[in-house]
């Protein structure tokens, strides 16, 4: 099976890691996942990959919250934030609370559907750099 691209999954939620792993090879999609914020940043580095998906509870408060969701935005690449209203939010502390997945599997399909559609053999990718991406807040 043909890999159609790399996620990353920065989480401290064993569970979700689980989910990721059978979403991204229903999708045919490698799956890099960080336990820490400051591991998250270092994988994003070196595995490069081609959308993340990053749990905002791992960031003590919003300032950093922000900082994070600045650096990613800069980089081009499609990025979910999850639980991104921290502070202040009726969603549950800690890493342990529940996820709908539903926003991350909407994710995770559309971008495997984008990069489909620009890597036919990785081309597109190595020759004219990655498109414009948005960034979605859930």
């Amino acid at each position: 099976m043909a890999n159609h691209g790399t996620i990353l999954l920065v989480s401290g939620s064993h569970g979700l890691n689980e989910v990721m792993g059978t979403l991204a090879s229903t999708y045919s999609l490698s799956l890099v996942t960080a336990d820490s914020a400051k591991a998250g940043l270092y994988a994003f580095k070196q595995a490069e990959p081609d959308c993340v998906i990053f749990d905002a509870r791992l960031l003590r408060d919003r300032h950093r919250v922000e900082r994070v969701m600045e650096r990613l935005e800069s980089k081009d690449v499609p990025v979910l934030f999850l639980n991104a209203g921290i502070n202040g939010s009726s969603r549950g502390s800690g890493v342990h609370s529940s996820f709908s997945l539903e926003p991350i599997i909407k994710f995770v399909g559309e971008q495997s559907e984008r990069l489909k559609s620009l890597r036919p053999s990785g081309f597109w990718h190595r020759f004219a750099g990655r498109p414009k991406a948005k960034v979605s807040q859930h």
